[in-house]
């Protein structure tokens, strides 16, 4: 998590929704944003410091099937040059994850990330419950709302250009994913939250 005290407001980074890209924009926008806690990706629960009811705190979440999409392409390469305690320990994914056969199916990936890692709901709420200053917004609509939310907490016209974040990286493969009816199940069980209001998956192609 990114914090800048002067202006009380913090970047929750989800993984896989475009948040590497955005950090760096963040950090030029509020140059005295300070890194809090030890691991990259800690749901807020796990972060102390900070009464979020109190801050704003943006997140950024992304149609779940493109995130998960994004994260299984993701995941083989980048384990292979990190080591997996350290990954555990400073990134936050678990060795549930990091331990996968490389080339597994996705439907593999699924169900390890569905045991192990939080969805976007558990990555905010603390006990249960979203806090009162917690902003999230889909990826697709971070440039409509970046400059509402830079008045709100700087009470000053935005004077910065918008994040240019890839929403297609080119390092995802083409190729469709066949989706069996239990990874649909999982998916809308693990992300009912977003999946009964921000998205919709029966509209969506998983390709």
């Amino acid at each position: 998590m990114l914090y800048d005290e002067r202006s009380g407001i913090a970047f929750l980074h989800y993984p896989k929704t475009g948040g590497t890209s955005f950090k760096k924009w963040f950090t030029k926008v509020f140059p005295y944003s300070q890194k809090i806690g030890t691991v990259a990706h800690s749901p807020l629960s796990k972060i102390d410091d900070l009464d979020f009811n109190k801050i704003v705190s943006l997140m950024i979440i992304r149609h779940p099937i493109d995130m998960l999409r994004s994260f299984h392409s993701f995941l083989p390469g980048f384990v292979r040059t990190k080591n997996t305690d350290r990954i555990a320990d400073t990134i936050g994914f678990p060795k549930a994850l990091t331990e996968l056969p490389e080339g597994c199916a996705f439907s593999e990936f699924l169900r390890a990330f569905d045991a192990s890692f939080p969805s976007y709901h558990e990555y905010i709420a603390i006990d249960g419950n979203v806090p009162s200053g917690v902003c999230v917004v889909r990826l697709e609509e971070i440039n409509e709302v970046l400059p509402d939310l830079i008045r709100r907490v700087t009470m000053r016209e935005p004077d910065c250009t918008l994040p240019r974040i890839n929403i297609s990286p080119k390092k995802v493969s083409a190729l469709p994913i066949e989706l069996t009816t239990e990874d649909l199940g999982i998916i809308r069980r693990k992300f009912a939250w977003c999946l009964n209001g921000a998205y919709r998956l029966n509209t969506r192609q998983a390709n």
